[in-house]
């Protein structure tokens, strides 16, 4: 049985602890339940299909994207000022 509401803001190594600790957490934004934090083995036994595909074997094109993600940052840094938020709030992140 899921524990009380965590609202989003909490750390996740705090959620993290207490789903180990006392089983799946409902994790709540601004007051509604959005989601919920369950164990690896708790999500093996729901999903066992899920947990096979989710992890594709010998990818590399991750470490190819992050390789042309970080080649991309370079030179390119936000205005002093300026914080990844206020491009999310504005809708450009």
């Amino acid at each position: 049985m899921p524990s009380p509401a965590f609202d989003i803001t909490s750390p996740l190594s705090d959620l993290v602890e207490t789903t180990l600790k006392e089983g799946p957490q409902v994790v709540t934004k601004n007051g509604v339940e959005t989601a919920v934090l369950v164990s690896i083995e708790e999500w093996k036994h729901l999903n066992p299909k899920a947990v096979t595909n989710a992890v594709p074997q010998h990818n590399t094109h991750g470490q190819e994207s992050v390789a042309r993600m970080l080649e991309l940052r370079r030179g390119n840094l936000l205005p002093e000022g300026v914080t990844i938020q206020d491009l999310i709030r504005e809708g450009r992140a």
